[in-house]
């Protein structure tokens, strides 16, 4: 069995999937050609012109969501993934009042209920923002809180292009939600250097770092990330795409093994990166020798570390 922490909906559309919104009679806005032509990508380049430019309009984002929780619920469950959560990003978007978030979130919630149901997958929601300036991330702040006393969301994600603007400006409003009991994951030290880690522990007060890979580069740093136990999620094959690391034999992965860290492997976009968990775990098990019993310390990792504990 596995657990995955770091997926975002937003990278798990491939053409297979965009056929089934289809079937469903939802037009995603989408060109099924530009799609295969972007799965996968080959860079962090190539993903940013490609990738990311293939979103539902607006108005139909949340329709289509349902139909992509759906079907990645199917495939994690296939992969034998019973715990699971996953980045939600778009859905907090400034022209929407807040009971319709709320009504979004319900619709999806109750989908993913159900499709987990019939796989076996728990799945829990988080919401990913592209942290880019304090004044708007206040507003989302906002909406965050709405959505968890309503019981809807975990935890929150700071996520987007590093480097971005310190969290200093923020560190009120990410007390806030960390106090009010959500999670709080911080996507730092994928393109930047370790600085992007220390301003996330200073201002963000992160239970979990997204990719993490810069960490280490720096032994202060990372004598610091395991004496607070905060937990890292490793995303191999998308770190080796983006250019994250060189190449899948320096990925940092096999010495936070070795330091008995707290980490967890992940997918994070599996359509443009062109990887499951399964090919995860066979790239780990290829490459570094990762055993079963290996697996079985990422699984436990990501499960006590998982934003259903809060």
């Amino acid at each position: 069995e596995k657990a995955e922490l770091h997926c975002h909906l937003d990278g798990v559309l491939d053409p297979a999937m965009l056929d089934e919104v289809r079937a469903a009679g939802i037009e995603a806005g989408i060109d099924r050609a530009a799609l295969a032509a972007a799965c996968p990508v080959r860079s962090k380049e190539e993903w940013l012109a490609k990738f990311t430019t293939l979103a539902p309009p607006q108005e139909a984002r949340g329709r289509v969501a349902g139909v992509m929780l759906q079907s990645q619920i199917r495939r994690v469950g296939l992969q034998r993934v019973t715990y699971a959560e996953i980045m939600i990003g778009g859905l907090l978007a400034a022209d929407s009042g807040p009971e319709g978030i709320l009504e979004t979130f319900r619709e999806l919630r109750g989908i993913a209920n159900a499709a987990g149901a019939a796989h076996g997958v728990r799945m829990e929601f988080l919401v990913a923002v592209a942290y880019r300036e304090a004044g708007r991330f206040t507003v989302q702040a906002e909406r965050m809180l709405m959505l968890h006393k309503a019981g809807l969301i975990r935890g929150i994600v700071i996520a987007g292009d590093e480097p971005r603007p310190s969290l200093a400006a923020s560190e009120r409003e990410l007390g806030r939600l960390h106090d009010a009991g959500l999670g709080i994951e911080i996507h730092a030290g994928e393109w930047a250097g370790p600085e992007s880690v220390r301003d996330a522990l200073e201002h963000g007060r992160p239970d979990r770092i997204g990719h993490g890979v810069a960490i280490f580069r720096d032994e202060a740093l990372l004598e610091e990330i395991r004496k607070r136990d905060i937990h890292i999620e490793m995303c191999p094959t998308s770190n080796v795409v983006t250019g994250a690391v060189a190449r899948i034999e320096e990925h940092p992965v096999a010495r936070a093994r070795t330091l008995g860290m707290n980490y967890s492997v992940n997918s994070d976009d599996p359509a443009p990166f062109g990887c499951t968990m399964n090919s995860e775990f066979a790239l780990l098990e290829r490459v570094f020798g990762f055993t079963p019993a290996d697996f079985e310390t990422v699984r436990q990792n990501a499960l006590r570390s998982s934003f259903a504990n809060r």
